[in-house]
């Protein structure tokens, strides 16, 4: 059913084989006839890429529900990458006219004027007003993007769990019940808990860097440019890792799933051997 890159390819594959009468590619069909199809159908494969957005197009329904909460935490993730920028500046200023006094100018006036003390003063206060707002944006991104990531897996269970009962018999003969079971509540809450533990710090650190190079650039433009040399050398060292994390996980999710139906079906049989026990008694094998 339906159509794609490889149509073409596949109708060559069916006429090498002479499997024209055994094999049709019947065409983009309406969703009611795709679920006549798989309910009758005795074997469902269903092949399938990972799209260069990550596939991401599949939970963007989902996600635009949550439009406002996610506008609200993007201007505090914003502002929360902000003041992480600003917050050494204070700093620089005790470094600078404070521990190291001189009649270094700072083309700033006010800060011309000042006395050491008031300096020293007015940047302590400045460093607690920052990492005060700070911390308070940081709550309201964590929070709204928990919250966001929390309801749109919701859906997501929901709709997976409503796809499961559609399916074919002969498919919930061939699959292990503890198998989806697993999918549908472990599954779901791992990719809640990357959304929180992963991808967030993932953006929120993505900003920073490019925050700190603009300041540095600001700073010392030759010295930035010496040290953005050895971005290409991490870039492919993690990209390297990438690979190797994503068979792992999958190597793991696999084992998880085949742990967890073995465990389910071995508890679940303990009261009929139980029971088997006290009838027969010792005979029993």
């Amino acid at each position: 059913m339906g159509t794609g890159s490889l149509e073409a390819v596949l109708q060559q594959k069916i006429q090498e084989l002479e499997l024209q009468s055994t094999v049709e590619i019947v065409g983009p069909r309406p969703q009611n006839d795709v679920f006549q199809l798989v309910q009758q159908a005795a074997v469902f494969a269903a092949p399938y890429i990972i799209g260069q957005d990550g596939n991401l197009r599949y939970f963007w329904p989902y996600i635009q529900k949550q439009y406002g909460l996610l506008l609200i935490s993007a201007i505090a993730l914003v502002a929360d990458v902000g003041l992480r920028v600003l917050e050494p500046w204070p700093l620089k200023f005790v470094f600078d006219y404070v521990l190291i006094p001189g009649d270094r100018p700072t083309n700033i006036l006010l800060i011309d004027r000042l006395e050491p003390v008031t300096l020293l003063t007015l940047s302590a206060v400045t460093v607690l007003v920052i990492t005060g707002l700070r911390a308070l944006a940081a709550y309201w991104s964590t929070v709204g993007l928990a919250t966001v990531g929390s309801r749109v897996m919701t859906q997501v269970r929901n709709h997976l769990y409503c796809h499961l009962q559609d399916l074919s018999l002969a498919y919930h003969t061939k699959t292990r019940s503890d198998d989806l079971i697993i999918r549908v509540s472990s599954d779901a809450n791992r990719l809640q808990e990357i959304i929180i533990t992963a991808a967030l710090p993932l953006v929120v650190s993505i900003l920073i860097l490019f925050g700190m190079i603009g300041v540095m650039l600001w700073v010392n433009r030759d010295l930035t440019l010496l040290a953005l040399l050895t971005l290409p050398l991490f870039a492919s060292v993690t990209n390297r890792l990438n690979q190797r994390i994503r068979e792992s996980s999958l190597k793991q999710r696999k084992q998880e799933g085949s742990v967890a139906a073995t465990a389910a079906e071995s508890i679940a049989a303990i009261k009929l051997v139980k029971g088997l026990l006290q009838v027969v008694g010792d005979n029993f094998v």
